[in-house]
């Protein structure tokens, strides 16, 4: 009965039969060995030094040439093994001041978030807020207020990304993205759309789920979750079931790409911010 509807936020377990289930779209998820294999590339041929680890291995950082900084994002969750939201926070807190606070001369950067699975919107708009140095708005979510009539939305509720005052970066960007990056990933990706000097953005459509899941419970005992907002950018548009589309379309992780080992996404990324770099949008040194 799911099948057919290819949402990830929508999904069904059974804790007493130990069976669950949730949808996708097409194509499949690549294998974790694909996975290793892209990132292991990215070490060897692009960065000038090994990826440095935090948030409980869920966010990495590496310098690429010519200044460029290389911001691994693997999930917002699970930044810390006490799962309140101020250990989340401050364990991410932590892990970018030492990032932007070590690398003070940073020339441009490029995040990627292709294999981000989602987790919790707040770390993202957290880890936006190191990337400006003005509020803005990084969407809205709409959702159902009547049950007889699937017109009516409540009015928008907006998020906001706010600015930090600790250690950040407000120089050129890319943004890589694709299939794989899901629900919290592209609500990141979103919240960026707004930034003043918005990122290039480089690979393919993201999933295309945003909404939170409202969780049910059968008689049996089984539970399932749904999508019942919208989330809506600044123009009011919404990303659902396409995905937030890339600036420049390149097909993630070929076998071509991983037998020559080669990474064209992360090359755009890179050319794409020296450019930005050379435009003279902007003059002195980007980050504090």
């Amino acid at each position: 009965m799911l099948t057919p509807l290819e949402d990830a936020h929508v999904w069904i377990e059974a804790p007493a039969l130990g069976q669950e289930f949730s949808g996708w779209r097409p194509p499949a998820t690549t294998s974790e060995a694909v996975h290793q294999r892209a990132l292991a590339i990215v070490e060897k041929r692009y960065l000038t030094g090994p990826l440095a680890w935090y948030c409980n291995r869920q966010l990495a950082f590496g310098m690429l040439p010519d200044g460029i900084g290389y911001l691994l994002i693997v999930s917002f969750e699970n930044y810390d093994k006490n799962a309140e939201t101020a250990a989340q926070t401050a364990a991410l807190d932590a892990a970018l001041d030492d990032i932007f606070g070590k690398a003070s001369g940073l020339r441009g950067l490029v995040v990627d978030i292709r294999l981000n699975g989602g987790g919790t919107e707040m770390l993202g708009l957290q880890i936006a807020g190191r990337l400006t140095a003005t509020s803005y708005p990084a969407s809205s979510k709409i959702f159902r207020i009547d049950p007889a009539d699937p017109t009516k939305f409540s009015e928008p509720q907006p998020i906001m990304v706010a600015p930090s005052p600790r250690p950040s970066f407000y120089g050129p960007m890319a943004l890589l993205m694709g299939h794989e990056s899901v629900s919290a990933a592209e609500a990141f990706a979103m919240s960026l759309q707004g930034r003043r000097h918005k990122p290039v953005f480089i690979g393919e459509n993201t999933q295309g789920v945003f909404s939170d899941v409202l969780i049910r419970h059968l008689p049996n005992g089984w539970r399932f979750g749904v999508p019942n907002e919208i989330y809506l950018n600044e123009n009011g548009q919404a990303y659902d079931i396409k995905g937030v589309p890339p600036d420049i379309p390149i097909t993630l992780f070929t076998a071509a790409d991983l037998e020559a080992e080669r990474d064209p996404a992360l090359q755009a990324a890179m050319h794409a911010v020296d450019e930005a770099g050379r435009s003279g949008r902007f003059p002195g040194l980007p980050n504090r």
